[in-house]
């Protein structure tokens, strides 16, 4: 069994999180409430060996908000299994990341890897149309921009 410690700061997450795990039967650890690193922590212990690592989890940020600065600008992105996708709304640009060997997202696999790629824009589509997530609106012409990859 392979099991891995999470630290969640947010009180009110870690006590759903920790709440929801339990309920499971999953063991979850609360730290020394004395200790000043550990104020508004739980600390819960997952079982990666139950992790589904086909299941798809997406980030979907439509809106410039604000900040400025590389990666900071509308973006849907998907996680399945090592892979990452995201996709920048701007100019329909893709990164494609291994996190098993890239954590740091720094080596974009998207050329080296077209079959990855495209099999992550096609779970990518899926996952924002059954969300009916919002598309970006393009400032040039005032319309949606596509979900559809070339």
């Amino acid at each position: 069994m392979t099991k891995v410690a999470l630290f969640i700061r947010d009180f009110e997450l870690g006590t759903r999180i920790a709440d929801s795990l339990a309920a499971r039967g999953d063991e979850c650890v609360f730290p020394d409430t004395e200790s000043e690193d550990s104020q508004d922590a739980k600390v819960v212990i997952v079982d990666l060996d139950e992790v589904d690592i086909t299941r798809v989890i997406g980030w979907h940020q439509p809106h410039q908000w604000g900040a400025s600065g590389p990666g900071i600008e509308p973006f849907t992105a998907i996680r399945q299994g090592k892979w990452k996708l995201i996709f920048f709304h701007a100019g329909k640009r893709c990164q494609l990341f291994n996190l098993e060997e890239d954590i740091g997202e720094t080596s974009d696999l998207s050329v080296s890897h077209p079959e990855i790629l495209k099999k992550m824009q096609r779970l990518l589509v899926k996952w924002a149309t059954e969300r009916d997530a919002q598309p970006s609106i393009l400032s040039e012409t005032r319309t949606p921009v596509s979900w559809q990859f070339d």
